[in-house]
C-alpha cells in the first residue's frame, strides 16, 4: 500500500514536470504526497492535509455560482463563465489547455479519465467515510483565482487546494455546488452590462486545443 502511494505522488511530480503548477490552492508536490499519504495513514488526515475553518452552515457573504460554459479566447485559452446565484452578475476564468480539456469533456457529457489528484481525492473520502460537498473559490493577489474541494465527514470538513480545471470538472462530474467569498466581489461585472473581465488562472500551458 505505501509502494502504491509513492508511485502516486511520483507520478503527480511527473505530471507537474510536464507544466501543471500553480499557487497556493492549485496543485503542488508537497500537497499531492501529502494526500497520497493520507490515504495510508487514515487515522493521520488532519494533520496531513491542509484545512481551513470552514463553517456548515454558508452565510450571505459567501456567494453561490453555476457553470454556464466555456469559451474559446485570445492568445490559445478558453474562458470558463460561471453566473452568480441568483443570476445578477458573471465572473470570467481564464483557463489553459490543460485545464480545459478535462472540464469541456465533462461539460459535453463525456467522462474523463480523472487526474491523479482526483482518483486519490476519492480515495480519500472512501477512507474517510465521507463525500465531497462543494468547491470553494477564492481571489489572491494578482486576481489569482485559488480552488479548493471540500471533503465533509461526519466530524469535520476538510479543504483540499486543487487546480481550478480539476475542481471544477469534479464540480461537473458530481453535481457539487460552487461557493465564493467576498474576495471575488471585485471580479464580478453585471450580467446585463459589458462582457466581464477575464481572471487570469496560472498555467504552463499556452496552446489552446483545437477541439474546444
Amino acid at each position: 500500500m505505501v509502494e502504491a502511494a509513492d508511485r502516486d505522488a511520483a507520478g503527480f511530480n511527473d505530471a507537474l514536470a510536464e507544466g501543471v503548477v500553480g499557487r497556493a490552492g492549485c496543485v503542488h508536490s508537497g500537497l499531492l504526497c501529502t494526500v497520497a499519504l493520507a490515504i495510508v495513514h487514515t487515522a493521520d488526515v488532519k494533520s496531513k492535509i491542509e484545512t481551513k475553518n470552514i463553517p456548515r452552515s454558508f452565510s450571505v457573504s459567501n456567494m453561490q455560482f453555476s457553470l454556464a460554459g466555456l469559451e474559446p479566447s485570445q492568445y490559445g485559452f478558453a474562458v470558463l463563465v460561471l453566473n452568480r446565484i441568483p443570476l445578477t452578475h458573471t465572473l470570467r476564468v481564464r483557463l489553459g489547455a490543460l485545464d480545459a480539456q478535462p472540464l469541456a469533456s465533462e461539460l459535453a457529457g463525456v467522462p474523463t479519465v480523472r487526474s491523479r489528484m482526483g482518483v486519490v481525492l476519492g480515495q480519500m473520502v472512501e477512507r474517510l467515510d465521507g463525500h465531497l460537498a462543494h468547491v470553494f473559490l477564492q481571489c489572491t493577489e494578482g486576481n489569482m483565482i485559488e480552488a479548493s474541494v471540500v471533503v465533509e465527514t461526519a466530524l469535520e470538513q476538510i479543504s483540499v487546494p486543487m487546480t481550478c480545471g480539476d475542481a471544477f470538472a469534479l464540480a461537473v462530474a458530481h453535481r457539487l455546488p460552487i461557493f465564493g467569498d467576498l474576495s471575488l466581489g471585485s471580479l464580478l461585472k453585471p450580467t446585463a452590462h459589458e462582457r466581464a473581465d477575464e481572471v487570469v488562472l496560472p498555467s504552463g500551458i499556452d496552446a489552446f486545443l483545437s477541439s474546444l
